[in-house]
């Protein structure tokens, strides 16, 4: 709590169950899956993202964590320089950043080859905007990684996961994983499994 309650807005903090059973899953599965490359959609103000960072940092605190993320602003202006300046204090030992940058656009020149181990969607909760989303970081997924899809059982949310999945059914070279998590925020794990 006491790093995440400062990132939050004073109209904005969250209760204890939040955090024993939410932004601990998030740092949770960035230690469990060995997480150093990390990449959201959404940002806003930086919480999730802190709490990936420390799970990364915990499982892995020789090696370098990299993470970017994007948020257009549309909903909270100014969003970006505030998760910039969160990272800063919070993981400083991280190369974070957060990019301005519409997930419409497809992904930013800065991520251009990188593969990520794990990847947040919490953009817009929209059927289009989830599968431009699941498009095109697919291919920024590393073999065994994961993208983690926010408040999946949302009508457009669901339906785009649902399709992606069935887009992927025949492919012989890479399989899909998928897990649906019963968590606060409902999450659906797709993770990359190749074929040897």
């Amino acid at each position: 709590r006491e790093q995440i309650d400062p990132i939050s807005l004073p109209d904005d903090l969250y209760d204890d169950d939040t955090y024993d059973r939410y932004f601990a899953y998030y740092a949770g599965l960035a230690y469990k899956y060995r997480a150093t490359r990390i990449f959201e959609i959404g940002v806003r103000y930086g919480v999730t993202a802190v709490c990936m960072l420390l799970g990364a940092g915990a499982r892995s605190p020789d090696a370098l964590i990299a993470y970017r993320g994007i948020d257009d602003e549309s909903q909270w202006y100014g969003s970006c320089v505030r998760a910039n300046r969160n990272f800063a204090e919070f993981t400083p030992w991280a190369d974070a950043r957060c990019l301005r940058h519409n997930a419409f656009s497809g992904p930013p020149a800065e991520v251009g080859g990188w593969q990520f181990d794990l990847i947040h969607l919490d953009g817009l909760h929209a059927f289009n905007a989830v599968s431009n989303e699941l498009r095109w970081c697919w291919p920024l997924l590393a073999p065994g990684g994961i993208i983690l899809c926010d408040d999946a059982d949302t009508p457009g949310v669901e339906e785009a996961i649902d399709e992606f999945l069935v887009e992927r059914f025949d492919d012989t070279k890479v399989l899909v994983r998928h897990q649906f998590l019963p968590t606060l925020r409902n999450h659906r794990l797709l993770q990359k499994c190749e074929v040897g």
